[in-house]
């Protein structure tokens, strides 16, 4: 990512269940628009940065229980296309989380470092479902299901 982006990487909400992360300038110069025109991945760079965002996950914490988001089973998936745009598919243990605007905002500043991404978007889904099976076995442990 470059550092010009970096510094313009913001965080929004909205009032459906997606949150952005926007890499709009605030300067409104066309760095935006030439990056995207210079920044094609090829499908080797797609799962390296792939795998970047799983091990960033892996240090996102849902504060209430103390485990990771990855281990808690709430990733269902991420997509980076070929212009480094992400969509992270998640989900929350119910609805009514109070946690949901904690943990977004902790996905957002786990993928800000995260090089070669230029924006994306947190999907907040209800379907399927979350139940604890959808817990790695660390998980369970660290909660003290196994």
């Amino acid at each position: 990512m470059s550092q010009h982006l970096q510094m313009h990487m913001g965080y929004t909400t909205s009032n459906s269940a997606t949150r952005q992360i926007e890499t709009s300038c605030f300067c409104r110069c066309k760095c935006e628009e030439k990056l995207k025109e210079e920044h094609i991945m090829n499908a080797t760079a797609i799962e390296t940065t792939r795998s970047l965002i799983y091990a960033a996950l892996h240090d996102v914490y849902d504060p209430e229980l103390g485990v990771n988001i990855l281990d808690l089973g709430l990733i269902y998936n991420v997509a980076v296309n070929e212009e480094g745009y992400v969509t992270v598919t998640m989900t929350l243990t119910t609805p009514g989380c109070p946690m949901h605007e904690s943990l977004s905002e902790g996905v957002g500043a786990a993928l800000a470092g995260i090089p070669g991404i230029t924006g994306g978007e947190i999907r907040l889904v209800w379907e399927p479902q979350w139940d604890p099976s959808r817990m790695t076995e660390e998980g369970r442990r660290l909660l003290g299901f196994a």
